[in-house]
């Protein structure tokens, strides 16, 4: 148990955050403690927060991103640049299922990352469950058929019968 050095309440240890620069390895403070007095800084100093941030963003825009894909792709997909940059040399800098190197109108490296949805519904995964990198077509249209196998299946059989009717009136489908 430790003692909160704002509240003074004993709780355990997983009630603090990791600070390497610590004796002990954890904060000082609790987590409660330590959301409330940030939450009451930025309510406090709004503008010199925000002035901070942005004036350190500009100094630094390369650190800046670098931090910024860091946390996303740890927060949103457990994994980290390294991993994410080893899955695009491992699919040779290709979309996991049209194996087209256009990433689908979106910017350069913003390759999508897919994860199985029944393992992990929604937009953030645990990183176990994570799939392969697609282009911006081929995930969205995953997401709007849900995943399901049967629909892309149905779709395939919908553009086979179209295709093969337009062939019949073309006359160049021999019967």
């Amino acid at each position: 148990m430790i003692v909160c050095t704002r509240c003074k309440m004993s709780k355990p240890a997983d009630e603090f955050y990791r600070d390497a620069s610590k004796k002990n390895g954890l904060t000082g403070q609790c987590k409660m403690c330590k959301r409330a007095a940030i939450e009451a800084y930025r309510v406090k100093d709004r503008d010199s927060y925000y002035a901070t941030m942005y004036a350190y963003r500009a100094r630094n825009p390369e650190k800046a991103r670098a931090w910024a894909r860091r946390a996303k792709l740890k927060r949103q997909f457990g994994l980290t640049p390294e991993q994410y940059d080893a899955m695009v040399v491992a699919q040779g800098g290709v979309c996991g299922i049209c194996k087209d190197s256009n990433l689908g109108g979106k910017g350069e490296g913003s390759w999508c990352i897919d994860h199985d949805h029944s393992c992990c519904p929604g937009i953030n995964s645990c990183g176990k469950c994570v799939r392969a990198l697609l282009c911006h077509n081929c995930n969205t249209t995953l997401g709007r058929v849900g995943d399901d196998p049967e629909i892309l299946q149905a779709m395939i059989a919908y553009l086979d019968k179209y295709a093969t009717l337009r062939r019949l009136e073309e006359g160049s489908f021999e019967v």
